[in-house]
C-alpha cells in the first residue's frame, strides 16, 4: 500500500478525522442540553475528533500509507490516511484495508 494506491475497506470500520467547528458547536449544544457538566462535575471538553463509519467495500485512495491518528485523547499508530468519494481525508486502521483491483 503506497500513496496513490486504490484501496477498499475489508470490513465495517471506524475512521477518524478532525472535527469541523460546526460539529464541535453542535456537540457542545447537545451536551449542555443534557447537563451543565459531566458526571465528575467537570466542564464538557470536546476532543477535537469525529468518528466516521465506513461500511465494508468502501473505495478510497491512499494519501499517506503510514501515519498515526488521534483517537479521542490518545495517539495511535497503524493508520492509513485515505480520501473517499466525498473528498474528505480520514485516518483508518491499516488492518481494515486491502488493495482494490479494477
Amino acid at each position: 500500500m503506497n500513496k496513490g494506491s486504490l484501496v477498499i475497506t475489508t470490513a465495517r470500520t471506524m475512521g477518524v478525522r478532525p472535527s469541523t467547528q460546526a460539529e464541535i458547536d453542535a456537540w457542545y449544544k447537545r451536551m449542555y442540553a443534557i447537563a451543565a457538566h459531566d458526571s465528575a462535575g467537570e466542564s464538557w471538553i470536546h476532543d477535537g475528533t469525529t468518528v466516521v463509519d465506513l461500511p465494508a467495500g468502501t473505495p478510497a485512495m491512499v494519501l499517506r500509507a503510514r501515519c498515526t491518528a488521534r483517537v479521542g485523547w490518545t495517539v495511535r499508530s497503524g493508520y492509513v490516511e485515505i480520501v473517499g468519494t466525498d473528498g474528505v481525508p480520514v485516518k483508518v486502521p491499516r488492518r481494515d484495508l486491502a488493495p482494490r483491483h479494477g
